[in-house]
């Protein structure tokens, strides 16, 4: 198998965590439902996994090619960076909130840049 078709799944693990991430907080943040502890820990729980198939992603772009895993690191520090800001300055008023959001979505456009940089260079080599 080659390494950009070992990356299919692990990239949408990512999109699909990220998608449910996203809609738990802004469900969140805009108060469209109740904060429940479960729906917080879903939230985080999706976190950890768009965190974890970054991380993934960034072994696997390695592998292609060398440099191409740069962006899927770069990312995995941003969302760490949103996951310190959104657990440790407790998010309580928008202001945090939308930080977080920014931050999130700027390391998710830095995740799609290094996967279609890993595409690009399996596909020269």
């Amino acid at each position: 198998m080659k390494p950009v078709e070992s990356m299919k799944f692990t990239t949408m693990l990512l999109r699909t965590a990220f998608l449910l991430a996203l809609l738990l907080g802004l469900g969140d943040l805009f108060k469209i439902w109740t904060d429940t502890p479960v729906l917080v820990d879903a939230h985080i729980i999706a976190g950890i996994l768009v965190l974890g198939s970054m991380w993934a992603l960034a072994v696997q772009a390695g592998k292609v090619a060398s440099g191409a895993g740069g962006p899927l690191w770069a990312a995995g520090f941003v969302v760490l960076v949103g996951a310190v800001i959104a657990l440790f300055m407790r998010i309580s008023g928008n202001l945090w909130g939308i930080l977080h959001l920014v931050l999130m979505l700027i390391a998710m456009g830095m995740a799609e840049m290094g996967i279609a940089l890993s595409k690009r260079k399996a596909q020269v080599r």
